[in-house]
């Protein structure tokens, strides 16, 4: 089968693997690893092509084979051969690339052709339009005739465009002809298909110069493919690893462009660091951003709890694509009620931007779960991927109402709507008593369901967070309203007798109070969402850690009367 049409980049049935168990990677030599460091232009790239009678090699044959050797600008050597592929080529492959079975008759079988092309490419760079299809069925006959590996490093077409054709519409071969005006011959043969990935791979290393990337390996980091970029490890000099210190801080990753890929808080730097590093432990949305780092940066800070609301700062700010809680789990999960336009939603998990209400700790969210599936039956619906949505169709203010079914007041108001409804004649106001009677009925399903979390409110912490400033032995106090920073002030010597000088305590207490009296109930914006998070994670862990200290508003009025 052509590979400009195989789906990219899955391909035959696989060995099941353990979820914790790395891929093997390819052996890199000297030789090898030579080629994928040296610049662009000055690179070897074997450009080649190979139709074959299906996707799966261990099923399938290879039919014909075109490669050429592409260096200091020019063609420098050929390689063509057909193969007779040991079986039928399907109706469908004869139609698609004209190769018939008659064709293929007389010629050479694999084993005669696949150690002359191993022989032909060298240590090059391979290059062809998805080459994962294609190294496929090169490593499976090199191996099974050679008993050796191909172990070439290689460029993909498909995947550089993915990234610096954004623009093209159609991303096979023919559509990029097309888009980019290329002269193409009889697509689907290996000939014309490897000459015209020539002529998009002299396009591409143009835009891969306007976008600074001057090296293979700049290339290879850059087109995502896993497995090539693990054999190179991470792009971060070892100088700037061996010095990494061990104390409270963020780091921030970059790309050869000093574009920022992630960024983390950390209890210690050096320890997180090396996490980053254990590639089998890493998620493979975030390992394929330390696999295009270039360059690592660190900021210090005096404490946990700083280092978290600098990162909520950082990352509301920026566009990096895998937020750092999923990495170091510094979050509480929580039974959060949001506002959207479809209507009130209940889900389970952090706190979100559009938040309005949220209650925890859940400390078991298997049984969070449940009792989500209990309201949507309860509601008629089902859960999705955004919890239980409760339409504004149906019910006005109905976050309202989830929170109050939640807090265990509903049924108060029930009653008291039913006696409203009451009082609204039959003969009047029809449309208003049907729609308060609907609502009603909604209400009584959920105050149907017997079952309860045992959680409170977490937007409702309201006091001081007192940590240490561990360079200068100083203290932070930040102000806390419904669990939102509101302000900090730094403070030197005992922070409890500085509370009591000159009414400094006071108006710390008064600020509180100001801010609370101003705080908005409305939905949380995604700074605050994120402020949010850090702050209850803080507060409700942090008697593990003992970093600091929390007093509550009135706790601190109590002390500062006292005294």
């Amino acid at each position: 089968m052509p590979n400009s049409k195989r789906p990219h980049p899955q391909g035959g049935r696989r060995r099941r693997r353990n979820k914790d168990e790395a891929p093997p990677l390819p052996h890199t030599d000297a030789a090898i690893l030579k080629q994928v460091h040296k610049p662009l232009d000055k690179a070897r790239y074997i450009v080649f092509d190979i139709e074959t009678t299906g996707g799966n090699p261990e099923k399938n044959g290879i039919t014909e084979i075109f490669a050429l050797r592409f260096a200091d600008g020019k063609i420098a050597d050929t390689f063509y051969s057909m193969v007779n592929p040991g079986i039928s080529i399907p109706p469908i492959v004869r139609r698609m690339t004209g190769i018939t079975n008659a064709m293929v008759k007389d010629e050479p079988p694999i084993s005669k052709v696949i150690p002359k092309f191993v022989e032909f490419i060298e240590d090059d760079i391979l290059v062809s339009h998805n080459t994962i299809g294609d190294m496929k069925f090169l490593r499976h006959f090199s191996e099974k005739v050679c008993k050796k590996p191909i172990n070439n490093f290689y460029l993909c077409t498909h995947l550089l465009v993915e990234k610096l054709a954004h623009e093209s519409p159609d991303k096979s071969l023919k559509g990029l002809a097309k888009h980019f005006d290329l002269p193409s011959g009889n697509l689907h043969r290996a000939e014309a298909d490897a000459v015209l990935t020539l002529e998009l791979f002299k396009v591409l290393l143009r835009r891969l110069g306007e976008s600074n990337v001057r090296t293979v390996e700049q290339a290879v980091r850059l087109q995502g493919d896993m497995e090539s970029a693990s054999r190179l490890g991470w792009g971060v000099k070892e100088d700037s690893l061996k010095s990494i210190p061990a104390g409270v801080g963020l780091f921030y990753l970059y790309d050869h462009e000093r574009r920022l890929l992630f960024l983390s808080s950390a209890m210690s730097l050096s320890r997180e660091v090396a996490k980053l590093q254990r590639h089998q432990q890493i998620p493979r949305q975030l390992l394929r951003l330390v696999l295009r780092t270039y360059d690592l940066q660190m900021e210090r800070f005096p404490n946990l709890y700083a280092a978290m609301l600098k990162e909520c700062e950082a990352t509301v700010g920026s566009h990096i694509t895998f937020n750092p809680t999923d990495w170091h789990q510094r979050c509480l999960h929580t039974l959060y009620i949001a506002d959207s336009p479809e209507g009130a939603r209940i889900n389970v998990g952090p706190v979100c931007e559009g938040t309005r209400f949220a209650f925890g700790p859940l400390n078991d969210r298997r049984q969070a779960q449940e009792f989500l599936e209990k309201i949507a039956a309860a509601l008629g619906v089902k859960v999705g991927r955004h919890g239980v949505l409760l339409p504004a169709t149906l019910f006005a203010g109905g976050a309202d109402v989830l929170a109050s079914f939640v807090a265990g007041s509903l049924d108060a108001e029930v009653k008291k709507m039913s006696r409203g409804l009451l009082s609204i004649k039959l003969f009047f106001r029809k449309a208003e008593r049907k729609r308060l009677k609907d609502q009603i009925d909604i209400m009584k399903k959920l105050v149907g369901i017997k079952e309860r979390l045992d959680v409170h409110s977490l937007l409702d912490e309201t006091g001081l967070i007192i940590v240490p400033d561990d360079s200068t032995g100083a203290w932070q106090l930040h102000n806390i309203v419904g669990s939102r920073p509101r302000g900090e002030t730094g403070i030197k010597g005992d922070w409890e007798a500085k509370l009591h000088q000159a009414g400094f305590g006071r108006r710390i207490v008064e600020k509180i109070q100001k801010d609370t009296e101003s705080l908005k109930a409305g939905p949380l914006t995604a700074m605050d969402a994120a402020r949010v998070n850090a702050t209850i994670w803080w507060l409700h862990t942090n008697s593990q850690r003992k970093e600091g200290t929390f007093v509550s508003l009135a706790d601190l009025e109590k002390w500062l009367r006292k005294v």
